[in-house]
């Protein structure tokens, strides 16, 4: 998929089809789950309170999701951030709906293919 369409095919998507909405979507549940308030989130990422409600409720996009989601782990007790990417996938997989690309947009590599390749490719640089 060409770069210039990524824009305007995500504005295109139903909020179901993105995986912020189930991103935000892991990360409100788990802080209200774990009873803590947005203003610790806030403190802990150095984002504005307005920053993570425009998150949690996905209108915007954080510029550094991994420090976002690293700030909803520590506030909520999770020891690994990349637990909260992993039940966002998951559930973005079990409930979301598939988005739907035209033929000129779709993968000509299989998706086992570009991880086996990539592992590859970390394993040679790892050393």
């Amino acid at each position: 998929m060409s770069a210039a369409l990524l824009p305007r095919v995500a504005q295109d998507l139903s909020p179901e089809m993105r995986f912020s909405h189930w991103l935000a979507f892991t990360c409100k549940l788990a802080r209200e789950n774990a009873g803590t308030a947005v203003a610790a989130v806030s403190a802990a990422s150095g984002k504005d309170q307005s920053t993570i409600h425009r998150f949690e409720k996905e209108a915007t996009w954080s510029r550094d999701p991994d420090g976002m989601l690293a700030a909803y782990a520590k506030t909520c007790g999770i020891e690994d951030a990349r637990e909260l990417w992993q039940v966002a996938l998951n559930l973005w997989r079990n409930h979301g709906e598939v988005p739907q690309l035209s033929d000129e947009d779709r993968l000509v590599q299989a998706p086992e293919e570009l991880e086996r390749e990539l592992d590859e490719e970390l394993k040679a640089v790892a050393g």
